[in-house]
């Protein structure tokens, strides 16, 4: 949101909703540059960086331009270099590729190859404090999936004995598998979503050892890779998920909690991590007609805070203002514009959202915003609009990022400005109607032979995935 990266077309850009694709180097001459990986094609695995304040990024560097279709994970050590694992399209075989970070530049290594007997997906990659990596991933063989766990003590240069060693089968005959390993200060863990039905669970030493039995931790129905896991400093295990509902419970060396509901909306991309070791979930929410809101709760004490949205101005609109040049009246919509029933968005002297020339659609927010979704019952014909935003002293045309709208779609997805830092520093809020807030102005320049009605105007976008560095 805050700076547009690329355009893509990958189906999993991120990844998983539990994969890591955003890191900072924790230290050192180069502390604070920060590093995305990202699918920028269904095929090509890419990488971008930048340095503070992040408003300008370099990329994209190609890592790998034949992967398959399906996601990624990448783990950065505590120099600097940064583990990717993905399919390649060769039959999908399971491979890791070394991001090598020196003087500030990080050096795209050769493509490893995990796992090459079996078509293999969904990886998750750790390393540990000893620089061990751990990747696990679901192998299909004959009708069914395997969970195998393998390791590497060479920095990826080898994993276990070689590419035909599938590793450790920790399960096997599953219908679906999505795995993620967690490393704790003595252990290792891999929670994995089975069978669309349920979470489970099997751990082992880190100084070796058997891995223990599966435990189920929940059940759940539908459920698949949106779900994700972290340690917290003190060792506390964290498991957020949930397909109805987001839930969350954990697990402290000896039992699992009672699950926790975060939030009784339909969630998706959960991302957890320890904040001054409180549970800090990320997610979103889907709205109606698709549209989503981010949102983040957080647990101090025995319950987890209300959600909140974490972008102020990525929500309903707090105020929708009609004005009628006729008539000189102002008509509130704010109600009506956050709600998905239809054709209830009009002014009630032109029963039109605008008509001629001189009416106005004020749109107004507490926080900036940068994206407007307009949903109309009637498509607009014939007229034209002008869009603005108030500066302090005068309004300001622009045209928005996404191009000219004259209301006259039905269903519109109007990028304002193409991320938070690209909108004007000069906006400024400004009363309309007795209201002070940050305005963005629609105004027809040229009389509608038809006239548009809305029945729903919010500044969310239709958010598709979510990934935070953690």
């Amino acid at each position: 949101m805050r700076t547009k990266l690329a355009e893509t077309t990958a189906l999993w850009p991120l990844g998983a909703a539990g994969s890591r694709a955003l890191f900072k180097i924790p230290s050192g001459t180069w502390r604070g540059r920060m590093i995305a990986v990202v699918k920028t094609t269904p095929l090509t695995l890419a990488f971008y960086w930048a340095d503070r304040p992040y408003l300008s990024w370099n990329g994209p560097i190609t890592i790998w331009d034949s992967c398959d279709h399906l996601p990624f994970d990448a783990v950065m050590t505590s120099s600097g270099d940064v583990y990717i694992v993905y399919s390649a399209t060769a039959s999908t075989v399971i491979s890791s590729t070394r991001l090598t970070f020196s003087d500030g530049e990080w050096v795209v290594g050769d493509r490893v190859e995990i796992y090459d007997q079996y078509p293999s997906s969904a990886p998750s990659i750790a390393v540990g404090i000893d620089g061990q990596l751990w990747v696990a991933f679901a192998r299909a063989y004959a009708t069914a999936y395997d969970l195998c766990v393998k390791t590497s003590t060479d920095g990826g240069a080898t994993w276990g004995s070689g590419e035909t060693d599938p590793g450790d089968i920790l399960t096997s005959g599953l219908q679906t598998i999505n795995p993620r390993v967690v490393l704790s200060l003595n252990e290792a863990h891999v929670l994995y979503a089975a069978n669309s039905d349920s979470i489970r669970i099997q751990s082992r030493s880190l100084a070796g050892g058997n891995w223990s039995d599966s435990h189920t931790v929940a059940g759940e129905t539908d459920q698949d890779h949106s779900f994700d896991a972290a340690v917290s400093d003190d060792g506390l295990l964290g498991l957020v998920f949930g397909k109805s509902s987001l839930k969350y419970c954990d697990y402290n060396g000896y039992n699992w909690s009672a699950p926790l509901i975060i939030d009784d909306l339909v969630p998706s991309c959960p991302q957890l991590c320890f904040v001054n070791q409180a549970p800090t979930v990320i997610y979103t929410t889907a709205s109606d007609e698709g549209q989503s809101v981010t949102k983040y709760a957080r647990r101090e004490t025995a319950l987890f805070s209300t959600p909140l949205p974490l972008v102020g101005g990525a929500n309903i609109l707090e105020n929708l203002k009609l004005y009628d040049s006729q008539s000189g009246i102002y008509a509130d919509l704010a109600t009506a514009a956050a709600s998905s029933a239809t054709g209830d968005v009009f002014h009630p002297q032109t029963n039109a959202l605008v008509a001629v020339a001189g009416d106005m659609v004020y749109a107004g927010m507490a926080d900036r915003f940068r994206y407007l979704r307009i949903i109309l019952s009637t498509a607009g014909s014939g007229g034209t609009a002008a869009y603005s935003y108030f500066n302090g002293s005068d309004w300001v045309r622009f045209i928005p990022a996404g191009g000219e709208y004259n209301l006259n779609n039905s269903d519109h997805q109007l990028m304002l400005w193409s991320d938070l830092a690209s909108i004007p520093s000069d906006w400024q809020k400004c009363p309309v109607d007795g209201v002070n807030n940050f305005w963005v102005r629609i105004e027809v320049l040229s009389t509608f032979t038809g006239s548009p009605v809305a029945s729903q105007m919010t500044a969310m976008s239709d958010l598709k995935a979510l990934n935070l560095r953690r």
